[in-house]
């Protein structure tokens, strides 16, 4: 094995500088570009009749890499085996990854030969002058770990009555309040500076309730318009919801308890988590001991106009009630995973699917891309989809399924940032995602 002389060392293939090699030469580098940055297209028009001009986003254009330096060998025989071992790179025109390792980090970078490989003897024939000119259409050197993230459909299909969920049949039980699955808004009403909206997830179907504020110094809520009678004062009482929010990271389940007369007692504020994906969140609440009606909401905030949060499966009832009566079963939840990217370019992730599973769909509910496969991935088959513009491809068991796509909105993680994937479709399928931080 090469051992380092000085660092950082580049290694392509069975080739490395700043290192002694097996055969006893010491490749040195004294000149390198890869420090640098990479270069920048931008797009500029000059207006005709007026100052400045017109511009689009710039993109960075690939790497040119250029490393040059010297090799000492210790007779004309070494000094010929890495004169060979130098030609020989990249035989059949390939992409090569090359490694990068400073003593804190192992970074790589995937490079081409950009034009001829310099040699230049010296005179006592015991080493050369040597240049690589290098091209990398990827500009961006990702680190050799992988990262890597798990999820699964977590139900298999269940449609069809289900008398046992919940405890069994109770037509007495479930939800104190009515069309909490907001089909439509009937019922509700806006609270504090809010507009609501009933927006529907086209990755899913799920029609849910979207409160957006409009105002920034006061909070920003839903209210239920039904007025809950027949509280037991002492008894605890049970918020259940799926919540989402890019803007916020908990918001309020609040109930205001009155008593027998109508006249109002108090308030409970108790908070639940949301993300930027789907989450269910629970949250108990004592009545009074002398409550007998309730009107409950939920709210968040202040927050900054144009913020917003979403609820939707809203059910409050008695903790004591635990059934909801008849459960008619669901074709598949989907799970939820996160990825985060340190580096300070954007990473691209590989989502692999194991099957029993069918019409799988990966959605970034902060960005509303999806990707969507029509089809089934068998359980003994693997679907791999490569989301990065370099290299995307879209294969069930090595074969092209690209043409399977109803949707094609490829997903990526932003530098220093963290990307949500909800993963759905029907079956108890497997969602695993790998992806590098990235640099430039």
């Amino acid at each position: 094995m090469p051992t380092p002389v000085i660092l950082p060392t580049y290694t392509i293939g069975a080739w490395s500088a700043n290192v002694d090699d097996d055969s006893g030469s010491r490749w040195l580098v004294t000149q390198q570009s890869l420090a640098s940055g990479t270069g920048i297209k931008t797009f500029q028009t000059e207006r005709p009749f007026g100052d400045g001009a017109y511009r689009a986003r710039s993109y960075r254009k690939g790497r040119t890499v250029n490393l040059q330096g010297i090799c000492i060998s210790p007779d004309r025989v070494t000094r010929e085996t890495a004169r060979n071992l130098l030609l020989g790179l990249f035989p059949f025109g390939e992409q090569e990854p090359m490694t990068v390792y400073d003593g804190m980090s192992t970074r790589v970078l995937t490079v081409e030969l950009n034009d001829i490989v310099e040699v230049d003897i010296w005179p006592d024939g015991l080493g050369f002058d040597w240049k690589l000119a290098l091209f990398a259409a990827d500009p961006r050197l990702l680190d050799y770990t992988v990262q890597s993230a798990s999820t699964t459909v977590v139900s298999v299909s269940t449609d069809g009555l289900d008398w046992a969920t919940g405890g069994g049949l109770d037509w007495a039980a479930g939800s104190l309040i009515p069309n909490g699955q907001f089909a439509g808004l009937t019922g509700w009403h806006a609270e504090g500076s809010a507009t609501l909206s009933n927006p529907t997830d086209p990755a899913t179907s799920r029609v849910y309730a979207k409160v957006t504020s409009t105002q920034s110094s006061t909070p920003s809520g839903i209210i239920s318009n039904t007025t809950v009678n027949g509280i037991v004062g002492g008894s605890q009482y049970v918020f259940q919801l799926d919540a989402m929010s890019a803007t916020v990271a908990t918001i309020n389940t609040k109930v205001d308890w009155a008593d027998v007369s109508g006249i109002y007692i108090s308030t409970t504020v108790k908070t639940v988590s949301t993300t930027s994906a789907w989450v269910h969140g629970t949250a108990t609440h004592t009545a009074p001991s002398n409550a007998a009606s309730a009107t409950v909401y939920v709210d968040a905030g202040p927050i900054s106009v144009g913020g917003s949060f979403s609820i939707d499966n809203f059910d409050f009832g008695s903790a004591s009630k635990t059934a909801r009566g008849l459960y008619w079963g669901t074709s598949g939840t989907s799970g939820v995973l996160s990825m985060t990217n340190a580096g300070t370019a954007t990473a691209y992730p590989v989502f692999t699917v194991t099957g029993p599973l069918t019409n799988p769909t990966f959605t970034n509910p902060a960005t509303g891309d999806v990707i969507a496969l029509t089809g089934t991935v068998a359980a003994s088959q693997t679907l791999t989809i490569d989301n990065s513009p370099f290299t995307s491809t879209v294969n069930l068991d090595g074969i092209d399924r690209s043409g399977a796509l109803s949707s094609a909105s490829w997903i990526d993680i932003p530098p220093n940032s963290t990307t949500v994937v909800q993963f759905g479709g029907s079956g108890a399928g497997t969602l695993t995602a790998t992806w590098q931080n990235a640099y430039i």
